[in-house]
């Protein structure tokens, strides 16, 4: 999130607990701060993965890591094979995709590029749409 005056980008962690239905205060999001990025669940909803979105230079980012919720603490992955902006994360089956956003020199002109983390070297892989992920064929939504 945002500072509230400033509008600074906040490195905060909050984690809701249904059972208690009280706010809980996790570890920092690890530098660099940034904002617009993906985040989303794995499987299990314990873990979250965030990747990309743009640091306090507005500069885009390709980095990611892994935050786990019952240890409360965060997990560098390795980077993704471009800078995403504005990018968005879903599971399709049990693969975590990426997509769209932007570069920092592609300033607001979303991408149809799809990555996706790539467990056998541990890194990520590029695709574009049309592929298949999880069995479903990937489509622009514009």
């Amino acid at each position: 999130g945002w500072h509230p005056v400033t509008w600074a980008a906040l490195p905060s962690v909050f984690l809701f607990d249904f059972a208690t239905g009280l706010w809980l205060r996790g570890t920092d999001m690890p530098s660099p701060v940034r904002s617009l990025f993906a985040a989303e669940a794995l499987g299990d909803g314990r873990r979250i993965v965030v990747a990309g979105g743009h640091d306090t230079a507005k500069t885009a980012l390709s980095s990611a890591h892994l935050y786990d919720a019952d240890s409360d603490t965060w997990c560098p992955l390795p980077d993704m094979t471009s800078a995403r902006d504005e990018c968005k994360a879903l599971l399709v089956g049990d693969k975590l995709v990426v997509v769209s956003g932007y570069s920092h020199l592609e300033q607001g002109r979303f991408c149809t590029r799809l990555t996706i983390p790539a467990p056998r070297n541990g890194g990520w892989s590029r695709t574009t749409c049309g592929s298949k992920v999880g069995g479903i064929r990937a489509r622009p939504w514009y």
